[in-house]
Order: C-alpha cells, then sequence, then structure tokens
C-alpha cells in the first residue's frame, strides 16, 4: 500500500509541476481511464498480459545506464484495475 502512495504522490507531484517541463514531455505524458465489462477470469488475463508487456520493455535499461539513449529519462507508468462494484451474486 505504501508503494502505490508513494507512486500516487509522485503524479500528483507531476500535475502540479508539469508545467516546468518541455513541450514534449507534457505531450509524450499523458492518462488513460477505461471502464470495461469483464469477468474476473478476464480482467486477471488483461492485467497480466499489460505487466508482461511493460514489464519486458526497456528493462535492461533499470540495471545498465549504458543502454540508455540520450534524452532518456524515468517515467512511471501505473497499471490499476480493479472492480468498480461488486458483482450481484458476489460472496466473501
Amino acid at each position: 500500500r505504501l508503494l502505490r502512495e508513494r507512486a500516487l504522490g509522485r503524479y500528483r507531484a507531476w500535475l502540479e509541476g508539469r508545467g516546468a517541463y518541455p513541450k514534449q514531455w507534457r505531450k509524450a505524458a499523458g492518462t488513460s481511464e477505461f471502464v470495461l465489462y469483464v469477468t474476473a477470469e478476464e480482467l486477471e488475463a488483461l492485467t497480466e498480459e499489460l505487466v508482461q508487456l511493460l514489464g519486458s520493455r526497456y528493462r535492461e535499461r533499470l540495471t545498465d545506464p549504458a543502454t540508455r539513449p540520450p534524452g532518456a529519462v524515468a517515467a512511471e507508468m501505473l497499471v490499476l484495475s480493479y472492480p468498480i462494484e461488486p458483482p450481484k451474486d458476489a460472496k466473501p
């Protein structure tokens, strides 16, 4: 939970200070929100698919600064998936 709070704090700091960033970085950063009607299994599969995609791309750059292109900076993407309301037949 603490890690999520820190990540959301960094996002809030970005929103408040984004005017100090160059235009190309303001344009590159973005937000997306989707409401999907899915089963628990479908949501789990979609979340795993996104995590695999994002986790594998640019992985070597985390540990080997020599692989980072000029101008690269640390950027964060959060993947949050959760039901908005419990199913009508929900039993804990």
